[in-house]
């Protein structure tokens, strides 16, 4: 799972996120995540940058490894494990390094988390103002959710993208939107 912000607006901020998003999805899996992110800094000098953010499942292991560069919120909300109505009772914030990948980069941290069955994971750029993840509802879809964040969290004066996730491990699949 990749989210992509090009830096600043136009058409030199899509080249650097078009760029940047080519080449994670044309990584076939041989790199790994901290690899990737020195390959997406090298081949964007030159451009404006972006910031991303890089999550990789092993359903296998039920684990999501993760590593963020820049002003992207990651968060994991666990599910509840009480029976009853479905609902997210605690966060993890997903670390991020600080910098811009193609102009400063530092050293970036990864993290792997375990999942379980209903976690939700989501992802947003810096076009969404902070405190969304107070108003998510567990029973609620990943595009439910999604649809609700932008709606009413997007800036008026930047782009807005939203990734939400959630963690369906008896099929080992993930619900996107």
């Amino acid at each position: 799972m990749a989210v992509v912000d090009g830096i600043g607006h136009g058409q030199e901020a899509a080249a650097a996120a078009e760029l940047a998003t080519h080449l994670i999805e044309t990584n076939t899996g041989e790199l790994s995540l901290n690899a990737l992110i020195n390959e997406c800094h090298a081949k964007l000098r030159g451009t404006r940058g972006a910031v991303l953010g890089l999550g990789l499942l092993n359903a296998a292991e039920d684990t999501l490894t993760w590593a963020g560069v820049g002003d992207i919120d990651g968060l994991l909300l666990r599910r509840r494990l009480s029976s009853g109505p479905p609902n997210l009772e605690r966060h993890e914030t997903l670390l991020t390094a600080a910098g811009v990948v193609g102009r400063q980069l530092p050293r970036v941290p990864i993290s792997t988390l375990r999942l379980d069955y209903g976690d939700l994971l989501v992802l947003a750029t810096d076009g969404i103002r902070p405190g969304f993840e107070m108003n998510i509802r567990g029973g609620e879809s990943t595009e439910q959710i999604a649809r609700k964040i932008l709606n009413d969290y997007a800036l008026e004066t930047d782009d807005a993208l939203v990734l939400v996730a959630r963690y369906l491990h008896e099929r080992k699949s993930l619900h996107f939107s």
